[in-house]
């Protein structure tokens, strides 16, 4: 018989932002005027001067002001530090005023989305691979940015590959990220229960198999009343973004379709070993409970360890220093297809098709996201930067997210998406189908026949 106490912790979870864009416009230079015919018995009449449109270079007295709204989809400490940058922009471009509003996570993705279809959307929006990004470049609601990465000479060897990769649709690219992350990529574990239980922590050598033992010695009772009160691990595969918080199937081989988006994968033995890996070790953790959070679990002091992101570690840590607790980090375990993540995300902005001032637009987001800039954001941590001279400064300042810095070498590229985008409706029809295995009212291999075929039927239907 198991017993689960917890407690709700705030924990600012964020997602990340920005993208870069382009260097101001040369000025265009007026072409001379036409010579004089001959013969000619007058001079040629003087022509008009043609009124040229301000460019960003013109001084603060010639530039006509210009007014930029940024969504934000963020907690409010982002809107500060947008905010402040704003500021600090307007300064260096006095005729350039950018408008941050910030959006609720659960609005955000719907707001924009009705947004953009009525042609009201904001200048600058906030795009995610794993959420958004390949709708709104589908339904062709943003401004390619090729023209202006070349223009200017943005230098995109200084991003995360990967990163560029996922904001990348169909040939072009539609955002430039200052954030990314490759996703479940630490293994957190608490210090305080590993000494109390005289267990050595965890090492970078670590397999899944090493996990599992010493999750079996950690979950324990430990106040002698006969119900199990500390677990040695939680299954992020209980969570409902089972399809995106793929590290443990990953590290197994496992994908749910293959590359193309269109074929189920579900019933590969790959993707078997690796829920049958988590049904095995099922004692170790927390019964199965979709209304109960893993990082309310965790930082109750309630669970020894869990995968997770860079973005929760803040709050790890707090949250159990207020219990009298350590919270300790190392990369994710080695599985059987090697040490991967969950897959690469990144946070950024693109210019929206709507914006009818899409040079300034450019001028804003390459200078929030240039080299200066991005190590702020990381000296911050905001989130994990996406430019890789910048990751040193977020490692020096923060040491304790090491391992998912160093996802960057080894972390799997971005998850694919389905190829009639019904991304959404496949995380839950997966979600829903492991409850079964979870619950222990279906074997995993029941389960994923089942999810096989359903996950088929929906790859087979057309976009929405």
């Amino acid at each position: 018989m198991r017993k689960i106490m917890f407690s709700l912790v705030a924990l600012s979870v964020v997602f990340v932002l920005l993208i870069s864009g382009c260097a101001p416009k040369a000025t265009p230079v007026p072409a001379e005027p036409p010579a004089a015919e001959e013969p000619a018995a007058e001079e040629p009449a003087a022509e008009e001067p043609v009124a040229e449109e301000p460019t960003a270079e013109e001084s603060p007295e010639e530039a006509e002001p210009v007014i930029l709204r940024m969504a934000v989809f963020i907690i409010p400490a982002w809107m500060d530090y947008y905010t402040q940058k704003a500021e600090e922009f307007h300064e260096v471009y006095p005729n350039i005023m950018v408008e941050t509003e910030l959006v609720g996570a659960e609005e955000y993705f719907v707001d924009m989305a009705l947004q953009l279809a009525a042609g009201v959307g904001p200048d600058l929006i906030f795009v995610c691979n794993t959420v958004n990004f390949p709708e709104f470049a589908a339904a062709g609601y943003l401004v390619p940015l090729d023209s202006y990465v070349e223009q200017h000479g943005v230098d995109l060897a200084d991003y995360v590959p990967e990163a560029i990769e996922g904001a990348t649709w169909e040939g072009e690219l539609y955002a430039l990220p200052d954030s990314f992350h490759n996703g479940v990529s630490i293994l957190y574990y608490n210090k305080t229960m590993f000494d109390e239980a005289g267990i050595a922590y965890p090492t970078d050598e670590w397999t899944y198999d090493d996990m599992a033992a010493a999750a079996a010695q950690l979950t324990k009772d430990t106040d002698g009343d006969g119900l199990i009160d500390q677990y040695g691990w939680y299954p992020l595969e209980f969570t409902r973004n089972i399809a995106e918080n793929a590290t443990t199937m990953r590290s197994f081989g496992c994908s749910w379709m293959d590359e193309s988006g269109t074929t189920s994968q579900a019933d590969s033995p790959e993707c078997l070993e690796a829920i049958q890996f988590v049904y095995d070790n099922l004692d170790s953790a927390p019964m199965f409970d979709a209304t109960i959070g893993h990082d309310e679990l965790f930082t109750a002091g309630q669970v020894a360890m869990l995968t997770q992101g860079p973005w929760v570690l803040e709050g790890y840590r707090s949250s159990l220093e207020a219990l009298g607790m350590e919270v300790g980090t190392a990369k994710i375990p080695i599985g059987p297809a090697g040490r991967l993540s969950a897959g690469a995300a990144y946070g950024a902005h693109g210019i929206t098709v709507m914006s009818e001032h899409p040079e300034e637009a450019a001028l804003w987001v390459e200078w929030l996201t240039n080299e200066d800039n991005v190590k702020d954001f990381a000296t911050l941590n905001l989130s994990q930067p996406a430019r890789l001279s910048s990751l040193e400064t977020w490692v020096d300042n923060f040491p304790m997210e090491a391992p998912a810095a160093a996802a960057v070498e080894y972390g799997a590229p971005p998850l694919n998406n389905p190829a009639n985008l019904r991304k959404a409706e496949m995380s839950s029809l997966v979600f829903q189908t492991m409850q079964a295995v979870w619950l222990k009212e279906a074997t995993p291999e029941e389960a994923l026949s089942d999810l096989h075929v359903a996950l088929q039927d929906l790859l087979d239907q057309p976009a929405p």
